[in-house]
């Protein structure tokens, strides 16, 4: 389907009880470098979110074409999809209600999405302080025009004729169910032959919230003798043990779902996450000698594909080097701590 010049958009954004941050998202929306008259916002909330209610007439008043839907259930999946299916426009964004616009976001994702191939465009979120996952996923993708991926993002454009006809996000999968959803979508649309293009032209504002506790507070507390170097590394252990947690208990599911849908390039790929620490493993036994020549093979070669496809380009030398080694370990761990929740998860049931 030719895309017009200037389209009649849909904007949908599921918000759960977080009325500031919803907010601060509609006031990125009014100044978007885009005809208001051509823009429509649906948001999915909760039937006894009364914040939005008050908020929406504000935003009606400032010349906001505005309409709530409100589901039942806690899901964010659900709230996007009923967003969608609601939605009477080709161009539709799903956009996080955590997440501030740039004011070009529209005619980027447009400009893109006019190729008949492309059935989304998203962009790359990040926080004024990011965090390692941010730094190795998100700034990744900063600096570059578009690259195709196998991902969906927090901000993302599609062709809703084409998302109806693949599927929607999965309604089993997302928060506060399971992560992926973004990866599942992403991956099946690839396999159905259709591209997901990823601009970092822009770059959106993830927009910072944390509560702490009181028992929070007193660990900060006892930690801030600690220098920052320390609190960081025993962060990152933290973060770390947490996540093994959760993946081999509940994520690990969702990982193998990705893989069932995604095309045949990306399940070849974790095929090679398996097969890496075996391979080294083997050859530690027979010949270290051989061992270092797989490593240094390995790193060069990641190293030649993050420089030719432009990754981490906004990022010094050093940092365009180390990075997509860590992201090749963190692939490799992410891929067996699905594969020992699977055998966890199993062995429970026998």
């Amino acid at each position: 389907m030719k895309i017009l010049d200037n389209p009649p958009i849909c904007i949908v954004i599921r918000t759960y009880f977080r009325a500031e941050s919803l907010a601060k998202v509609l006031n990125s929306i009014l100044a978007l470098n885009y005809p208001k008259d051509l823009m429509e916002v649906i948001i999915s909330s909760d039937p006894s979110d009364t914040d939005v209610l008050k908020i929406s007439e504000e935003f009606k008043a400032k010349g906001i074409k505005l309409e709530i839907v409100t589901i039942d259930v806690n899901s964010a999946d659900v709230g996007r999809n009923t967003g969608v299916k609601k939605c009477g426009n080709e161009i539709v964004a799903v956009v996080d209600d955590d997440i501030l616009l740039d004011p070009e976001t529209v005619n980027v994702a447009l400009k893109y999405l006019r190729d008949e191939n492309v059935l989304a465009v998203g962009f790359p979120a990040i926080t004024s302080s990011p965090s390692l996952g941010e730094k190795l996923h998100h700034w990744r993708f900063l600096g570059l025009k578009a690259v195709e991926v196998t991902t969906v993002m927090p901000v993302t454009f599609y062709k809703r004729s084409m998302l109806l006809k693949i599927g929607l996000y999965r309604e089993d999968m997302g928060p506060p169910l399971t992560i992926h959803e973004d990866w599942e979508l992403g991956s099946r649309i690839r396999r159905h032959g259709y591209k997901v293009l990823i601009s970092g032209e822009l770059k959106m504002l993830h927009i910072e919230e944390h509560v702490s506790s009181k028992r929070d507070d007193n660990i900060a507390k006892a930690q801030y003798k600690w220098s920052i170097s320390t609190r960081k590394f025993i962060g990152y252990i933290k973060h770390l043990v947490h996540y093994s947690k959760v993946y081999v208990n509940k994520h690990w599911w969702s990982f193998f779902q990705v893989l069932k849908v995604g095309p045949l390039s990306q399940i070849l790929e974790y095929i090679l996450y398996y097969l890496t620490p075996i391979i080294a493993f083997l050859l530690l036994i027979v010949n270290v000698f051989w061992l270092l020549i797989f490593l240094v093979v390995t790193f060069i070669s990641i190293e030649i594909y993050s420089f030719i496809r432009g990754y981490y380009r906004v990022l010094n030398l050093w940092e365009r080097m180390i990075y997509p080694i860590i992201l090749l370990l963190v692939r490799i761990i992410r891929s067996y701590l699905a594969l020992a929740g699977f055998l966890y998860n199993k062995a429970k049931k026998m």
